[in-house]
C-alpha cells in the first residue's frame, strides 16, 4: 500500500471527534485507509459505506441513534 500522510491526519482527527467521513474520488484508496487506520487503533469501531444499502437505511432511519 502507498503510504499517505492523510492516514496520520485522519488518526489525529479521531482523537477529536468520534466520527469522520471520508470523501473523494472513486478508487483512490478510501475504504483501504479507512479498514487500515480501524486495524491500527484497535478499539472499538464502526465502518460504514453509504453506498450499501444496509449502512444508508441506518442513517436515513434514526441518524442520532446508530451513531449515538
Amino acid at each position: 500500500m502507498v503510504q499517505r500522510s492523510i492516514g496520520r491526519d485522519l488518526q489525529q482527527r479521531l482523537t477529536f471527534f468520534p466520527a469522520v467521513a471520508l470523501l473523494d474520488p472513486l478508487q483512490v484508496g478510501k475504504t483501504t485507509l479507512a479498514k487500515v487506520v480501524q486495524r491500527e487503533l484497535g478499539g472499538p469501531s464502526v465502518y460504514c459505506d453509504l453506498e450499501r444499502a444496509s449502512d444508508l437505511a441506518r442513517f436515513q432511519h434514526d441518524p442520532v441513534f446508530f451513531l449515538g
